[in-house]
């Protein structure tokens, strides 16, 4: 069950990177990194590492957060590396969880990957309201 809804969220995160790359962005090789939090059972560390990286079935966040970043210039991609960072954390860990105890389902992350694919080919200003907007999202899921 959690592989197909894993795959329902990068399938609808990916749709960022069929977006045009930003007038005067440079391709640069992005390098995005995450570290498994210590404090995960061994089972969610396992969907916490395929959530960040992917598999056979879909792309990770890593792959969609170096997308997002080679489509800005280097010098906006410092900055919005690590809100992609910490956004791709906080979604992770609430992803890695038990079905029936997540927050955050699928209609949710469908919405957020049409929003980055939205924002992505539209500069820095654009992507920093959209990644603030679904952090917001996020943040409210988590308290309820």
């Amino acid at each position: 069950m959690l592989h197909s809804i894993l795959f329902c969220i990068t399938a609808a995160l990916i749709v960022a990177v069929a977006a045009p790359v930003v007038a005067g962005a440079q391709a640069q090789p992005v390098k995005v990194t995450y570290t498994v939090p210590a404090e995960l059972s061994d089972q969610e560390k396992k969907w916490y590492e395929i959530f960040q990286k992917g598999n056979a079935l879909a792309v990770g966040w890593v792959s969609i957060s170096q997308d997002l970043l080679s489509r800005l210039p280097l010098s906006e991609q410092l900055e919005q590396k690590e809100r992609l960072r910490e956004l791709g954390d906080k979604i992770g860990r609430e992803w890695c969880k038990d079905n029936r105890t997540r927050k955050i389902d699928t209609t949710m992350l469908r919405q957020w990957g049409k929003e980055l694919k939205t924002a992505s080919g539209k500069g820095n200003e654009v992507l920093t309201l959209a990644l603030n907007s679904i952090d917001q999202k996020v943040e409210r899921q988590l308290a309820k």
